[in-house]
Formats: C-alpha cells, sequence, structure tokens
C-alpha cells in the first residue's frame, strides 16, 4: 500500500481474472455518454459510461479497500456505496476528464466522501490520472491494471486525453453525514 496524506493506492490487488471476468459482463450493459449532472459536457468530459450496479464484485470489494484506506487515513463518518460506473477513455474521441472534484449532497445530510478508483487496463498511451492540490501542479498516479485509488471527494482530479488505445476504469463514491 502507498500512503500519502491526500490519497491511498492499494497497487495491483484486483486479480486480472476478476478484471477480465468483470469486463465480460460489461458487454451485455447499456453505454452512454458521461454526463456533468444532466447534461453531456463533451469539451470538458470525454467518456463513455456503463452501470454495472452497486453489488457488482469490483465495486464490493472497491467498497471494502476505501473503508479500509478510510481508517487508516481519514476516519471520517461513512455510511454507503453510491454509484458505480465503469468508465471507457478512447482515443478516437479524444477520451479524457478535465480536473475536477467528485462533491455531491445527494440529500440533505448525505453527501459523497471518498471517490474510489479501478484501474482496469494499461495498453494505451496518454491518458494520464492526476491529482491536483492546486491548480498549477499536478501530480501524477501509477494507475495498474488492479490498483485501486481512494481519496476524498474534494480533491481535484482528472484524466488527460488517451492518444492510443482504450482506457477503462471503475469509479463508485461511499457516501456519509456532512463533514463536519
Amino acid at each position: 500500500m502507498n500512503q500519502d496524506p491526500i490519497y491511498w493506492l492499494f497497487p495491483k490487488v484486483i486479480e486480472q481474472s476478476v478484471i477480465d471476468l468483470f469486463l465480460e459482463e460489461s458487454k451485455t450493459l447499456q453505454t452512454q455518454a458521461g454526463t456533468i449532472g444532466k447534461s453531456a459536457n463533451q469539451p470538458f468530459r470525454k467518456v463513455s459510461v456503463q452501470y454495472p450496479g452497486e453489488f457488482n464484485h469490483i465495486n464490493l470489494m472497491l467498497h471494502a479497500l476505501a473503508i479500509k484506506a478510510n481508517n487508516k487515513v481519514w476516519n471520517y463518518e461513512l455510511t454507503d456505496s453510491f454509484q458505480c460506473e465503469l468508465l471507457t477513455y478512447k482515443e478516437t474521441v479524444g477520451g479524457k476528464y478535465n480536473g475536477h472534484v467528485d462533491t455531491l449532497r445527494m440529500s440533505p445530510g448525505l453527501v459523497r466522501k471518498l471517490t474510489v478508483l479501478a484501474f482496469l487496463n494499461d495498453d494505451y498511451e496518454g491518458g494520464k490520472f492526476f491529482v491536483m492540490q492546486d491548480e498549477i501542479h499536478k501530480q501524477y498516479i501509477e494507475t495498474l491494471p488492479g490498483s485501486v485509488l481512494v481519496f476524498p471527494t474534494f480533491l481535484m482530479h482528472g484524466v488527460e486525453e488517451v492518444t492510443k488505445g482504450t482506457r477503462k476504469s471503475i469509479v463508485s463514491w461511499i457516501s456519509g453525514p456532512d463533514f463536519k
């Protein structure tokens, strides 16, 4: 495990056979353009999304790893997993997601607190994942297949444009009561 005060990385904790099974099962899922809010904002976010459900085997692993990281680093009060998305960034459309945060108020007193990402492949070029603590400096994080990254939803992050191939990852969020 690689620890940084702003994120927690579990290197290669998901076996390739589990990733392969998940990707095979995802072929039956409906694909749609990624949105920001209720609208697709293609200049900012160029990604396709599939929704495998909150109780798929990888998302259950992500939830458990997020709890483990939270207990080591942040100790946020958490309640449950919220939404799971399979993200596909293709070179043919300049797949990317500019710097953003994942904060969201889901209902009164309930907010997203942690973002959890699983990286599924590395047979692409470009598509570097980054976090930013300010508007200028990007910190790149190694995204080996099977690795899982956990960080607070208020941390700025993004994916640079994929220049060759297709990049796949899964994202989920862990929610809890308002920050105090």
